[in-house]
């Protein structure tokens, strides 16, 4: 049983955010020691249970949420971390599927900031320099406590951003993966594909089983990027394809059609670290029934669950239940890129088809993003029918809505009208039929809305 080698601070859930918001000013570090070192200090608590680890552009939070939902339905005790949250901090690790509650949050943090004093006492008697301990360390390293305290049997851990000096990569993982590579924190990454997959490809290490989803297998160049680091590191890696499930599309009813092969790679891993093989039965119920919040998230238009008819893939003894929908529909997705976009907009198309509705268009975009990428596939991939709406939120990087309106319309995008944050926007819509995207801020602050009753 692991418990906490080092004396700490008790901390209520309040304290623990302001801690956290430190260390936000100082950005984003390229190092691993910095997390090594701390978790050295608090008896490596992930060594306590096996990790998977889980990378990529887009897709990697949807694949790593399918992964623990087959590891919990195989019997496993399991955590999950993920990053953003969309609207509480605890979203981002989760023990059987649900968030870790406040206490055990505020009890991770005060471990993880009472080891990063620690490690920089030392330093600074060494006459070294002490670590810029960033907000994603810490979070890091707290997760990993509070997994280790509670006993769990794996970990899935989504990787924050790249892949090399991600803080998750201080764990020994048992199993990799990478969904895909496209151009998205090019400042950090780098400007082209081949970089980004470099950088990605350094989570693959010797001794590891490893993944590669469509979006890698699909692209010659990523390809050619990863299974070079694979050959270099002795490792096979394994494919996996939306075509491998199984599952016939009847079964698969409203789920985003962008999730098959996200929901592919997660069975290919839960199947290796599992051993089994998942009858269709089990892929189906983990696609209708594990929550992806702020992937193509219905916020209103669903009605009471109802019981669904047994099928020829559910026995009458296990039946799901399924949702009659209605509108307005109000409608989130995290889409942040040009790739997430085009994918995003491709099921609009799909559900605007399947329930013969015309779903408007909200939009608001990160500065640092490829603004004028994105908004040429919106032009080109918009229902003619469609209205678009521009907002801001409260984001310090999210663009300000006047220069996004400005873009829009040197594209020859005509915006229908422009909100000044998004609480206008959603009371102005309210019985609108609309999909909103373009960051994962402006779904955080609708779901908000949405659960206050806005």
């Amino acid at each position: 049983m692991y418990t906490v080698p080092i004396s700490t601070e008790s901390l209520t859930y309040k304290q623990a955010l302001q801690h956290l918001n430190i260390q936000v000013k100082l950005g984003i570090s390229p190092m691993l020691e910095t997390v090594v070192d701390m978790l050295a200090e608090l008896g490596d608590p992930q060594k306590h249970f096996d990790v998977i680890q889980i990378a990529g552009t887009n897709g990697k939070t949807s694949t790593s949420r399918y992964t623990a939902a087959f590891l919990r339905e195989a019997g496993f005790k399991v955590g999950l971390y993920t990053s953003p949250e969309l609207t509480k901090m605890t979203e981002r690790m989760e023990i059987e599927g649900a968030p870790v509650s406040e206490k055990l949050f505020a009890t991770g943090i005060a471990a993880a900031v009472a080891a990063g004093q620690r490690v920089n006492h030392r330093r600074l008697e060494k006459g070294q320099k002490p670590y810029d301990i960033t907000e994603f360390d810490l979070l890091t390293v707290a997760t990993l406590v509070m997994y280790a305290a509670e006993e769990i049997d794996v970990a899935v851990l989504e990787v924050g951003m790249g892949g090399r000096w991600d803080a998750t990569s201080a764990t020994n993982p048992f199993i990799t993966a990478i969904t895909g590579v496209d151009l998205d924190h090019t400042r950090i990454l780098g400007s082209t594909k081949e970089a980004i997959a470099t950088e990605k490809a350094a989570i693959i290490k010797a001794g590891q089983k490893t993944f590669l989803g469509a979006g890698v297998c699909n692209d010659v160049s990523v390809r050619k990027v990863v299974e070079k680091r694979c050959v270099e590191v002795g490792v096979k890696p394994s494919y996996a394809s939306a075509e491998q499930l199984g599952v016939a599309d009847s079964a698969l009813e409203d789920a985003p059609s962008y999730q098959f092969q996200n929901l592919a790679l997660a069975k290919a891993i839960a199947e290796a670290y599992t051993n089994k093989k998942f009858k269709v039965q089990a892929v189906t119920k983990i696609l209708r029934t594990t929550p992806i919040p702020g992937r193509f998230e219905i916020l209103s238009g669903v009605q009471t669950a109802v019981e669904a008819p047994a099928t020829d893939v559910q026995s009458s003894e296990s039946r799901l239940t399924t949702e009659a929908l209605r509108e307005p529909f109000h409608i989130i997705d995290a889409a942040h890129n040009p790739q997430s976009i085009e994918k995003t907009l491709n099921e609009v198309a799909r559900f605007s088809q399947r329930h013969g509705v015309t779903l408007d268009l909200l939009c608001a975009i990160f500065a640092d993003k490829d603004v004028e990428k994105m908004a040429g596939i919106i032009k080109c991939k918009k229902d003619p029918n469609a209205s678009i709406f521009l907002t801001q939120t409260s984001n310090a990087r999210c663009m300000d809505v006047e220069e996004l309106q400005a873009i829009f319309v040197a594209k020859g995008i005509q915006v229908a009208e422009t909100f000044k944050d998004v609480a206008c926007a959603a009371r102005a819509l309210k019985e609108t039929n609309y999909v909103a995207f373009g960051s994962i801020t402006l779904a955080g602050a609708l779901k908000s809305l949405a659960a206050e009753g806005g």
